[in-house]
């Protein structure tokens, strides 16, 4: 099965998945929550024709990305504000 990201990854995105992630409700909105970081990285190549992804200072590539993202409870992609 191929393994495709769905959104931009341009360079200088910061990419980050949670573990353990609560969301506090008031009123049937949510309030706030709570979650642990296991993964935070920055995009240093993406290149969706080949697939090919890499981090800043990190070893994990596009099939490790995809490991840590199966166990993930949340993901949040922060963009460059020069986008």
């Amino acid at each position: 099965m191929k393994q495709e990201i769905p959104v931009r990854l341009p360079v200088g995105t910061r990419v980050v998945l949670y573990e353990e992630a609560t969301i506090e409700q008031s009123g049937g909105e949510d309030v706030g929550g709570t979650a642990s970081i296991f993964f935070e990285g920055y995009v240093e190549q993406y290149v969706p024709e080949t697939g090919l992804l890499e981090f800043e200072d990190s070893y994990v590539g596009k099939a490790a990305f995809f490991e840590l993202l199966e166990d993930a409870a949340g993901l949040e992609i922060i963009y460059p504000e020069d986008l």
